[in-house]
């Protein structure tokens, strides 16, 4: 296990698209939770791998409401229990109005070396509909503060098949985001649950959202126009410049153990163990208390379904699966097995296979579940 999730519960307000686990809390409220953090993650001391952690992702939430001393506190703590590689990749969550010069030099001074705007979109009036606090110059002015305390591995995320969003902001959201000194872009496509506001409306009739074959083709430009601007699609919705992969969430979806600390909190902690933690904070607080695993759900994979998964997430990436390497771990051979849907996926331009690598195309890609499916 080199890889440690840390979910940061805390937001000023929740946004409308949002059904994370996530609330406002006193201070009082925060140094507490992070107290249990540091005791759950105790629990799991059996886990700590021979060179330390390798990357560290804080998610939320928004943990840049957390001051840098709590990063400290959190920080000592983890490498007390785990142990820390030499080469780390530490990743901080923000908001981009949330954050000043100052902040960005104190967290980059705590070896906090990637960081990850919530930019969504560049028109301030969605923004505005989505509820987020920031406006569009706020974005490139978080992007430069972090450029010059020290950052130079930064994230935006963005959003498509927003409610009134066009091909026209889409581009322009593209535009605007390749011009900034980033190295790594997020894209992701609107998914409701009832548990949001938009997608309590959307259920009530009140709300539309953009027809999916403006989404298909807003997924589509944008691999198009950042493979032109130098960066390379290298997941289904995940974005870099040479030699900026973000390699705490390669873990995920080349299924290597990770664990997961915090409320609602989800781990791999073996080949075959999932378990997501208690979304409740009384169920949490209390199971950590008494020295106990927060455990809402553990799950015990088979080996049909450890197979299932690496499939999946492995077509995910643009480097695909290697098919020796699955048929020897699973004694499943795609062209044996499934002959006839590999021709019609082949002829259909959805899937490739270069020096043992099976993969999606880029057309496939908007298929890529439906691919997965026939294949296993």
């Amino acid at each position: 296990m080199r890889s440690l999730y840390v979910h940061i519960p805390f937001c000023r307000e929740k946004c409308n698209y949002c059904d994370f686990v996530s609330d406002k809390a006193s201070r009082a409220q925060r140094e507490a939770y992070l107290a249990l953090l540091v005791r759950e993650g105790e629990l799991y001391r059996n886990l700590a791998p021979k060179d330390g952690l390798s990357t560290i992702f804080f998610g939320g939430g928004t943990p840049s409401l957390l001051r840098p001393e709590d990063f400290a506190f959190l920080l000592d703590c983890f490498r007390n229990s785990f142990g820390f590689d030499s080469d780390m990749e530490i990743t901080v969550e923000a908001n981009p109005e949330g954050i000043d010069g100052s902040y960005c030099k104190e967290l980059s001074s705590l070896g906090i070396n990637r960081i990850s705007f919530g930019a969504q979109a560049f028109q301030d009036h969605l923004l505005k509909a989505m509820g987020r606090r920031h406006r569009s110059d706020d974005i490139a002015k978080a992007v430069s503060l972090a450029r010059e305390s020290g950052f130079s591995n930064i994230n935006l995320d963005l959003i498509y098949g927003l409610p009134g969003q066009t091909m026209a902001d889409w581009r322009e959201s593209l535009v605007a985001a390749a011009s900034l000194p980033i190295t790594h872009l997020s894209t992701y496509g609107l998914k409701l649950s009832q548990a949001s506001p938009w997608g309590r409306r959307l259920s009530a009739g009140d709300l539309s959202l953009p027809h999916e074959d403006l989404n298909a083709d807003m997924q589509l430009y944008a691999m198009d126009f950042l493979e032109g601007q130098g960066i390379h699609r290298y997941e289904i919705a995940n974005f870099a410049k040479s030699g900026f992969k973000c390699r705490h969430n390669l873990a995920y979806w080349r299924r290597q153990d990770y664990l997961g600390l915090g409320l609602n909190a989800s781990s791999l902690l073996s080949r075959d163990v999932r378990t997501r933690n208690y979304s409740s904070m009384n169920f949490y607080r209390d199971a950590v208390e008494r020295g106990t695993f927060p455990h809402e759900e553990k799950e015990n994979l088979s080996d049909q379904e450890v197979m299932e998964e690496e499939l999946f997430l492995s077509l995910r990436l643009v480097e695909g699966i290697s098919l020796k390497s699955f048929e020897e771990k699973y004694g499943y051979n795609f062209f044996t097995q499934k002959k006839g849907q590999m021709v019609k996926l082949f002829e259909a331009g959805l899937i490739i296979v270069e020096k043992d690598q099976l993969k999606i195309t880029n057309r496939g890609v908007l298929l890529n579940n439906e691919i997965a499916s026939l294949l296993i």
